[in-house]
């Protein structure tokens, strides 16, 4: 599953970077693949995994200005691969991660309006925890 999630949070990385956005096909595939692999290994799925990750996208609802609802749907997905418990450490690593390069960014005053996408702080936080 740590492939898996790799490659999801690689993928979504990237485009968050680039684009500004999530892949959603490759979430809807992710979350797909997950469930047969979950099934085919009799295996219980993660479904409060997903709790992370819909109290962010209902963030973002509330504070779209600040908060892409891309960001909750990435967390779903990490959720649904990892469990509530890595979803929600790996969500702790990539907060504190991304308020100290937010530290470094006003410290070297290069604003407070410059945006960050969140994904790849996912993906670090994910990296931090399995080195």
């Amino acid at each position: 599953m740590g492939v898996l999630t790799t490659g999801y949070l690689m993928v979504n990385s990237w485009t968050d970077w680039r684009r500004k956005e999530v892949d959603i096909v490759w979430t809807v595939a992710v979350f797909v693949l997950t469930a047969f692999i979950y099934l085919g290994t009799d295996q219980k799925l993660c479904w409060s995994g997903l709790l992370p990750g819909i109290c962010l996208w209902l963030a973002s609802l509330w504070r779209s200005d600040q908060i892409g609802s891309g960001d909750g749907i990435v967390l779903m997905g990490i959720g649904w691969i990892q469990g509530i418990q890595q979803a929600c450490v790996i969500f702790q690593t990539a907060i504190l991660l991304a308020a100290a390069v937010g530290v470094c960014m006003l410290a070297l005053g290069m604003g407070r309006k410059k945006e960050l996408p969140f994904v790849p702080f996912l993906l670090a936080g994910y990296l931090v925890q399995y080195i």
